[in-house]
């Protein structure tokens, strides 16, 4: 059932990416900034009470079109799901950017209407490879209540019974779970990953670790060692599934996750930083950063905001070579910036020279089992 085509179109853009250390293969785009739920360790929650314009489709085609081979896009917000064009920004992607994956991250709170938009994703973009992410901290009452809105835990099982129903029809769509680990559900997480792969037929349950500045003040208040028996829960009862590029990928994050607990224990820079580079971040207005965690690290905010688009066309090529982007870019360098934030490391891994061993040596792990 695997698409060739969709396997030549990530062979090809990795290794163009390879080529091209300089050009993005990783974008994380903000299709908007407005989201029903009220989650106690959102990093995000302050942008969401400001009022601001969202990028056109117009806007966004322009986008795609400076942004060649682009490995992996994903749309999140804010909840993208709110956004009655989305199914649309895909195909801008695949057509100007010869996209090979695209993930959307959703709280699952709209079920039919995310049915209707994966629907169209899968079918309208076959030379795509969509995951779709729901995000579930808890189960029942505790998911609520980390989310602040009651049903929520109800109506994210709803959307995932309706997306494995779509999913059993078509090779390019695969459905995960995403625990955002955090003071108020930490003790829980094996309780958590229990139920999750005993109830609900997903491909991959991540976790990561909570970030940023946050609703709550103390929601990062979580034990390091937690990260490790998540990491080991998780690893020890993944079943892959039996696709070209499982377990590949599956490598990848194990070599993630291991750079994660490393970064969680001694808190040090051991390489540098891919953001703004091979990685970066659009947000719903046009401004652009190198990751949504400089901004919480630093003070000043021309040392992590790298341009607005509409200053450029929407060409994000031309807004990486202007000289803030570049000041940006030699700041990272230079403050030696290292955090725990899992998109960016898997740029870090697959395009850093550094971690080429930690994949031969994962690899050879998992002939070896």
């Amino acid at each position: 059932m695997f698409n060739d085509s969709l396997k030549n179109r990530t062979i090809k853009n990795l290794g163009k990416g390879l080529l091209n250390r300089s050009s993005p293969s990783y974008l994380i785009l903000y299709v908007n900034n407005i989201c029903q739920l009220r989650c106690d360790m959102c990093f995000y929650w302050d942008a969401m009470q400001k009022k601001t314009k969202q990028l056109s489709l117009t806007e966004i085609t322009k986008l795609a079109k400076s942004l060649p081979n682009l490995l992996q896009l994903t749309l999140t917000g804010g909840e993208p799901s709110l956004r009655k064009d989305i199914t649309e920004i895909p195909k801008i992607f695949s057509k100007y950017s010869n996209l090979s994956k695209c993930t959307m991250v959703t709280n699952g709170m709209l079920p039919e209407r995310i049915r209707e938009q994966v629907n169209t994703f899968v079918n309208e973009n076959k030379n795509i490879d969509f995951r779709i992410s729901i995000s579930m901290d808890g189960i029942g009452d505790l998911h609520d209540k980390i989310r602040g809105v009651k049903g929520s835990f109800s109506n994210a099982e709803k959307t995932l019974n309706l997306l494995f129903k779509i999913r059993d029809q078509v090779p390019n769509l695969w459905i995960d779970i995403a625990t955002t680990i955090s003071k108020y559900n930490y003790e829980k997480f094996e309780e958590i990953h229990n139920h999750i792969i005993t109830n609900y037929p997903i491909d991959n349950h991540g976790c990561t670790f909570t970030r940023g500045t946050t609703k709550e003040a103390d929601a990062k208040d979580i034990p390091i060692e937690h990260y490790t028996r998540a990491k080991e829960l998780i690893v020890k009862n993944r079943e892959l599934r039996d696709h070209p590029f499982q377990k590949l990928t599956s490598i990848v994050t194990d070599t993630v996750r291991d750079e994660v607990e490393r970064e969680l224990k001694t808190n040090k820079h051991d390489f540098d930083c891919t953001a703004g580079l091979k990685f970066i971040e659009v947000f719903q207005d046009g401004n652009v950063v190198p990751c949504e965690i400089l901004e919480t690290l630093v003070d000043n905010d021309e040392k992590y905001k790298m341009g607005n688009l509409q200053d450029f066309d929407f060409n994000i090529q031309k807004l990486l070579k202007s000289k803030k982007a570049l000041d940006v870019i030699k700041f990272i360098k230079e403050s030696k910036c290292h955090c725990t934030f899992e998109c960016v490391k898997y740029m870090d891994v697959i395009y850093n020279k550094k971690f080429y061993p930690k994949l031969i040596k994962n690899t050879v792990k998992r002939i070896l089992k």
